[in-house]
């Protein structure tokens, strides 16, 4: 008898065990069903409309822990987004948003979000066992600058955090209006989050005053980075708004220490010189549209480089005012980290590949124009295949390098530009490089010319600086040489057109890299794809349409969609 009380008991705990794991199983599954849900409208997968469905469908079918989602899509369809979206993010914004005053197109003052750089760092300290991963070693190029301003600070350089600012314009639709200005931070020494991108500040470029908006957000960055300087939360005259981590609160120290944008970026929001100003092109040195066309040892611009501050002093005498960014200590524009991406791959690098696709056209198969430019893109397409190469271009035709009233240049997405650079090598020697009573002095420089660009390329993965200034002189070089021979023949001739990024490229590939490392490294590439990703989180599926929505829209999908990386 005992033994079959036993036996019974045992049957009645297995089968009590059985059951709750089966109840905790279902919880978890309804639990990931509604992460995988809230993920999918947070990414602009599924509008508020049909989400209002999904729960209620759910909600039928018995799904658990939709409690609060389902009295959101309760709601009015005027409220209906704005109330599921309360519903998901609850605690997952990690960042507290800090509010603040800024004028906008409409003339008006608006409170407009943020997620601050120290309000971030605040965070990742209190959440975080360790921020030593977050700062620079001593053999990095950003240690030497701390170094510098933590001497003026009277600081330890080893207690500073390297931080990374980003700006570029993010397409919303297909008006270049209907896009948003968008300012990102990254965390350029922390080697496991090199990918890591988290935006700072975000405004739809139609609610944007010319003279005042970006000035303000600029100004509301330099206050933030101003007090990660001094380890302090200070009080700034003027912020306004919220103050989501408290005046006196002690933070983490941090340094700017890289600046990125693209040229037209660098002009208009941190007032740089645009690339065709007779006073000069560019922020390292004295060039000019017309100087910069020499490109050998001896151009006048290498001994014309500014000074500390000096570029600075002279943006003032000319009654230029000088972006925020700038009174933040240590900060000047010799953060700014060129980009090969575009003074190379869209740059010299589209240009080079449009003159030379133009170059090789008499001596391919073709009676004509468009049967030779077939010609070419079988060459191509059989040159991809050999290679393996995941980064083409779709098609070939005239228009895509050779326009009228402008110089050749091949149109076509960077990585493309990029990995097509060997085959321009590849093409001139199977054309170039044979007895063909056509083949003259100028093919053979054109040959080089080829050789000598994906030579540069080519360092990028096998980096040398030295090797690299050389490739960069000689390309220009040999560059200079194809336009003097295409003047020669024809005065208002296009081909082989010196451009202001030729200048770019000498001074990234000349005097940034050998200091600051491997192009590869920093450039912008990283910063693109995060901009797509922002696109889709600020693509609308409906609800207002203003600054402040939009805005807070990309915070709260960010947060969602992106955990605290506190894992450091």
């Amino acid at each position: 008898m005992k033994l079959l009380k036993f036996f019974l008991l045992v049957t009645f705990f297995s089968g009590c065990y059985a059951a709750l794991s089966d109840s905790e199983s279902d919880e978890n599954a309804h639990d990931e069903f509604r992460m995988e849900l809230e993920q999918a409208f947070a990414a602009n997968e599924i509008s508020s409309t049909r989400m209002k469905r999904f729960v209620q469908k759910a909600k039928k079918c018995k799904v658990k822990t939709l409690s609060r989602l389902a009295k959101a899509a309760k709601s009015s369809k005027k409220n209906l987004k704005r109330n599921l979206m309360r519903s998901i993010v609850g605690k997952k914004m990690w960042v507290p948003l800090f509010w603040a005053k800024v004028p906008l197109a409409d003339g008006k003052e608006h409170l407009m979000p943020f997620m601050l750089p120290h309000i971030i760092l605040h965070k990742l300290a209190q959440d975080s066992s360790s921020l030593d991963p977050l700062k620079p070693q001593v053999n990095d190029a950003a240690y030497a600058r701390i170094q510098a301003v933590a001497k003026e600070l009277q600081d330890n350089p080893a207690d500073f955090i390297s931080v990374g600012l980003h700006c570029d314009g993010t397409p919303l639709g297909r008006s270049d209006r209907d896009s948003m200005e968008v300012f990102s931070i990254n965390f350029p020494s922390w080697r496991d989050q090199h990918m890591l991108r988290i935006p700072v500040a975000i405004i739809n470029k139609k609610h944007i005053d010319k003279m005042k908006t970006i000035p303000r957000i600029l100004e509301i960055l330099a206050w933030s980075f101003k007090c990660l300087a001094v380890g302090e939360v200070y009080d700034f005259e003027g912020i306004g708004g919220t103050k989501a981590v408290p005046i006196g609160t002690k933070l983490p120290k941090a340094l700017l220490t890289q600046l990125r944008a693209d040229w037209a970026c660098l002009k208009q929001v941190f007032g740089l010189p645009q690339q065709n100003e007779n006073a000069g092109i560019c922020h390292l040195c004295k060039a000019t549209p017309d100087t910069m066309q020499e490109v050998g040892a001896d151009a006048v611009w290498r001994s014309q480089r500014y000074e500390a501050n000096e570029f600075h002093k002279m943006q003032q005498d000319r009654g230029i005012k000088p972006c925020p960014l700038w009174s933040v200590p240590g900060i000047d524009v010799s953060i700014i980290h060129l980009d090969w991406l575009h003074a190379c791959d869209l740059g010299i690098g589209a240009d080079i590949c449009g003159n030379i696709f133009k170059a090789v056209m008499p001596f391919l198969e073709g009676s004509n124009q468009e049967k030779r430019i077939q010609s070419l893109w079988r060459e191509i397409k059989q040159w991809y295949s050999a290679n393996m190469v995941e980064s083409k271009i779709d098609k070939l035709c005239a228009s895509h390098f050779l326009k009228e009233k402008k110089s050749p240049k091949l149109s076509a997405k960077a990585a493309s530009i990029r990995q097509l650079i060997p085959f321009l090598q590849y093409i001139t020697e199977k054309l170039f490089q044979n007895t063909d009573d056509r083949v003259t002095e100028y093919h053979r420089t054109v040959l080089h010319l080829a050789r000598s660009l994906n030579e540069a390329y080519a360092l990028l993965h096998d980096w040398d600086a030295e090797k690299m200034a050389r490739s960069c002189r000689r390309t220009c070089l040999l560059l200079r040489s194809l336009r003097d021979h295409a003047v020669s023949k024809k005065p208002d001739s296009l081909d082989w057109k010196m451009k202001p990024k030729v200048h770019i490229f000498q001074e990234l590939c000349e005097y940034v890299a050998p200091i600051k490392g491997n192009p590869k490294d920093y450039w912008y590439y990283k910063d693109e794809d995060f901009g797509g990703y922002l696109q889709k989180l600020g693509s609308r599926l409906g609800g207002p349409n203003t600054a402040k929505s939009i805005a807070v829209n990309v915070f709260q999908k960010f947060c969602i969609l992106n955990r605290m990386p506190i894992a450091v």
